[in-house]
């Protein structure tokens, strides 16, 4: 898995950019379903862990 991946080797690039495009996926759906609150903290979580991907950002207001 990506945190797998990421717990080896934190500075490993293609992991924290895939890891945080499925947890910004995962707050979107949560996000639909009415779970906002929750949604919301995914798109922190993907920030946390690549602060460089806008769409979380983007999906925050």
């Amino acid at each position: 898995s990506y945190r797998k991946a990421l717990e080896a080797d934190s500075s490993y690039k293609p992991a924290a950019e895939c890891l945080s495009i499925v947890l910004t996926d995962i707050g979107t759906s949560l996000k639909l379903a009415g779970n906002t609150q929750e949604g919301i903290q995914k798109y922190y979580d993907a920030i946390k862990i690549d602060p460089h991907y806008a769409p979380a950002y983007y999906n925050l207001g």
